[in-house]
Order: structure tokens, then C-alpha cells, then sequence
């Protein structure tokens, strides 16, 4: 039996969990915009580098956004499933999709643009990562804001 104390911390944590989000999204886009200069042109990077480091943080990221976006975050069972309920279900797909649009989109901005000719694989694979989840985390946050102030 769900309790009345649980829908309140759910309601709580799906609205600190959107917040959350859309904070994490600015910060994502700001980390990438600053890096996209030496992430596109630099072709030598050297293991133990700045450089290298610098990569390898920005997986991790991206792989810790993705897995949020994916599963909504994590916690208490019942509370996470109180807070994944269909419209946070929905919002996700929704934000999902149009991540997958974000990735078409910037995939065929690298080949059409002429400036990208010289833009590495690793800078190919920077781009359309970065605007895929950035996309997928500001859509689905801003979904989830609006969904919890109606509440």
C-alpha cells in the first residue's frame, strides 16, 4: 500500500529531480561549447594528457546524463516508481525522440558544412553526442517542470 507521506516525497523529488535537470543541462552545454574548439580540431592526444583527462571526464558525463535520462534517476523503489509514472514515461520518450532528432540533425550538419571537413571523428562523435543529450535532458526537464507545477 502507497502511503500519503510517499506521494509527498515523490511529488517532492520529481519536481528537485526536474530542477535538477535543467540545471544540469546548462552546465552540460556550457562544459561542451567551451571544449568544442580543442575537441573538434585536436587530433593527437596524448594518454595521461589535460587532453586525455579532460575526454575521459566528458565520457563518464555523458555516459551519468544518459543513464539519468534513461532511467529517470535513482532511489527508493516505491518512490521511483511513484515518480516514473506515465507522464513522466511519456515526457521521456518525448525527450528521447527528439534527442534522436538532435543526433540526425547534427550527424548531417557535419557532412553538409563545409568548415567540418576538418573536424576528426572524435569531434564528429563530440557533437552529435553533446546536442543529442542536451537536447534529451533540456526537453525532458522542461516537460517535467511543467508537469510538476501543475501538480
Amino acid at each position: 500500500m502507497i502511503s500519503k507521506t510517499d506521494v509527498e516525497s515523490a511529488d517532492l523529488k520529481s519536481r528537485t529531480r526536474a530542477i535538477l535537470m535543467a540545471m544540469l543541462a546548462v552546465a552540460f552545454a556550457v562544459s561542451s561549447i567551451l571544449d568544442l574548439h580543442s575537441r573538434l580540431f585536436f587530433k593527437d592526444v596524448q594518454p595521461w594528457s589535460a587532453e586525455s583527462n579532460s575526454r575521459s571526464f566528458w565520457i563518464i558525463e555523458s555516459v551519468l546524463v544518459a543513464l539519468l535520462i534513461l532511467t529517470g534517476g535513482v532511489g527508493k523503489r516505491r518512490i521511483r516508481q511513484l515518480m516514473n509514472d506515465d507522464v513522466t514515461k511519456r515526457n521521456q520518450s518525448r525527450a528521447l525522440r527528439l534527442g534522436f532528432c538532435a543526433a540526425l540533425l547534427s550527424a548531417l550538419a557535419i557532412l553538409v558544412v563545409p568548415q567540418a571537413s576538418n573536424i576528426t571523428a572524435a569531434g564528429s562523435a563530440f557533437v552529435i553526442t553533446s546536442s543529442t543529450l542536451f537536447v534529451s535532458l533540456a526537453v525532458f526537464a522542461v516537460l517535467e517542470l511543467r508537469a510538476t507545477s501543475d501538480v
